[in-house]
């Protein structure tokens, strides 16, 4: 099965950055000067940030592991994935709420440099994508070669799994469909 620890893991630091984002926003001083000092907030968010890449990349290996245990416990093993997923939901949200208002606030021609950083939010959300989908994608697998889903149904429901939002609904039809078929 999965490794629920790393899991946990991975989502807490991904709420941790998000508030840490926010305090480093909040006690970052507005003037710069010759004596500018960055507050510890800031080293503690970048630590943050580079603890959820590894996180991630630990998480993506256990689900590649776990590809030939999937097969066992199948139904538990989505219910999980889902529950993952589902736990990611208000991050993904409150992620997209702040960097809109991010991009809005650069929109100041003496802060149009900022846009440089939009790709680097876009592209942290969707390593948390990756993360809870390496699981879902290992079981798609799995649940191809026992037959339950045809081959060609395969790569469908692996390019959903790669897709915001898409990835939540699939995750819902796939667990659903298990349950249905009495696969434990």
């Amino acid at each position: 099965m999965m490794k629920k620890g790393l899991q946990a893991a991975f989502t807490v630091n991904l709420y941790l950055v998000q508030v840490f984002v926010v305090l480093t926003y909040i006690f970052m001083p507005k003037p710069i000067t010759t004596d500018y000092q960055i507050p510890v907030i800031a080293y503690i968010l970048v630590a943050l940030l580079l603890l959820s890449v590894v996180l991630a990349v630990c998480n993506i290996v256990c689900a590649i592991k776990n590809d030939k245990r999937m097969a066992s416990g199948q139904a538990a093993a989505f219910r999980s994935v889902l529950g993952f997923k589902l736990a990611l939901i208000p991050f993904f949200i409150i992620h997209f709420v702040m960097w809109l208002i991010f991009a809005l606030g650069s929109f100041n021609p003496f802060m149009m440099f900022l846009w440089i950083l939009i790709p680097i939010g876009i592209g942290y959300a969707y390593i948390a994508l990756l993360v809870t989908s390496a699981y879902a994608i290992t079981g798609i697998i799995a649940l191809g070669r026992q037959g339950v889903i045809t081959k060609r149904q395969a790569p469908l429901h692996i390019v959903l799994q790669l897709i915001f939002v898409l990835d939540v609904i699939d995750g819902i039809y796939l667990a659903r469909l298990i349950k249905r078929r009495q696969i434990s």
